[in-house]
């Protein structure tokens, strides 16, 4: 009767909140971290990285530790998503003429390109 029961409680693909548990966690901070610098790249100069990049660090060394992991998990999380803000900026800030260029071309307004 227990097996029957367990096969019908809710899961949540793996996810876990369980303090050590972080395989999906540093694959979100990649992923939300470089969209960040990507929008970043396209609107912002490079000086925005540095307090941008201190306040993600800050942020996951700090849950990090409180969720109780060890230094190089920790050192992990701070890592990753400075890495991934500094490349989703880069591409950013190379994509932002052709992509200015198509919003131009949409909107029917002349573009900067002569």
């Amino acid at each position: 009767m227990l097996a029957n029961l367990d096969l019908l409680s809710l899961r949540c693909n793996g996810f876990s909140t369980e303090p050590g548990r972080t395989e999906g966690f540093h694959l979100a901070m990649l992923i939300v971290a470089g969209f960040a610098g990507i929008f970043l790249g396209l609107h912002h100069q490079v000086l925005v990285l540095i307090p941008v990049t201190l306040g993600a660090a800050i942020i996951c060394g700090l849950t990090a530790i409180l969720d109780g992991q060890g230094v190089l998990s920790s050192l992990s999380a701070v890592i990753i998503p400075a890495v991934a803000l500094q490349g989703g900026y880069m591409i950013g800030m190379t994509g932002r003429v052709p992509i200015h260029q198509l919003l131009d071309r949409i909107s029917g307004r002349q573009s900067k390109r002569a």
